[in-house]
């Protein structure tokens, strides 16, 4: 026996905290040499006729499965799964068990539809800056950055800029858009923003257009730690925002390089 596999079929009453009885249960798994899984996750609520009795639950549920997720990725990679016994209420073996007293114990509803308990996970997955300004630079020129020709006009050029990037056209305001993506405007002009455009052209291109809530417009943020990042569309997930050339930005196919790669300055 080289791992366990736990079973995670809780209430919504349930807590799961730093450092409480299932973080040192984990603990004393990996001190003897195990490792283990989330293999059964679901988090009943107390329903009526397939309703939440206490609305308030749901928020509940939703924090609680962003709480073991956490407490899943704190054990990484001793921790390798976190397994939801199934993922839509509609076919959950919860209501039946409890006699229609207890459900709703999943992140998906019976319509197929996102909980507060899928918004929370994919945050917690997903967001990994805070709301702010910041400086871009290529990893494979650390002392450049990433800049908006013009100010002021849509379509404007994005290239890197290598004077000082003390400029409004040279910073970036990043918003979270709360459903795993990010939104990236230029410090000069809030009401632009950083879009694609033939992304599967074998260079796709980058520009300033006015934001217009589109999905050319929205990014996902990677992490590899020390605010490194890899940037991809999210209309091409599989390619990344890359250097070509001494100063040309564009969207690239996703191999491994420094001019794929992001050092992300809060300024």
């Amino acid at each position: 026996v080289h791992g366990i596999g736990m079973q995670w079929h809780i209430r919504v009453s349930k807590n799961v905290k730093f450092a409480d009885q299932h973080y040192q249960n984990a603990q004393r798994l990996i001190d003897n040499s195990f490792e283990f899984m989330v293999t059964e996750l679901d988090v009943a609520i107390p329903i009526n006729d397939g309703n939440p009795r206490d609305p308030n639950d749901v928020e509940k549920q939703g924090l609680l499965y962003r709480s073991i997720l956490k407490y899943v990725l704190h054990f990484s990679p001793k921790c390798r799964a976190l397994i939801t016994w199934g993922f839509t209420d509609r076919y959950s073996w919860v209501p039946a068990f409890y006699n229609g007293t207890e459900g709703a114990a999943l992140p998906i509803d019976w319509n197929y539809q996102p909980k507060l308990a899928y918004w929370q996970m994919q945050e917690e997955l997903a967001r990994v800056l805070p709301n702010g300004n910041y400086r871009l630079s290529p990893e494979s020129q650390p002392n450049k950055c990433l800049g908006v020709y013009d100010n002021n006009i849509t379509s404007s050029v994005i290239q890197l800029y290598d004077d000082g990037c003390n400029t409004p056209n040279k910073k970036w305001t990043i918003t979270w858009l709360d459903h795993g993506t990010y939104r990236l405007s230029p410090v000069s002009t809030s009401v632009h923003a950083l879009s694609t455009y033939n992304t599967t052209a074998s260079i796709g291109a980058v520009k300033i257009n006015n934001w217009l809530f589109d999905i050319n417009q929205e990014w996902v943020f990677s992490s590899y730690g020390k605010n490194l990042f890899r940037i991809r569309p999210r209309s091409a997930w599989w390619r990344a925002l890359s250097v070509y050339g001494t100063t040309n930005v564009g969207i690239i196919d996703f191999i491994s390089g420094d001019n794929k790669r992001w050092t992300v300055t809060s300024i």
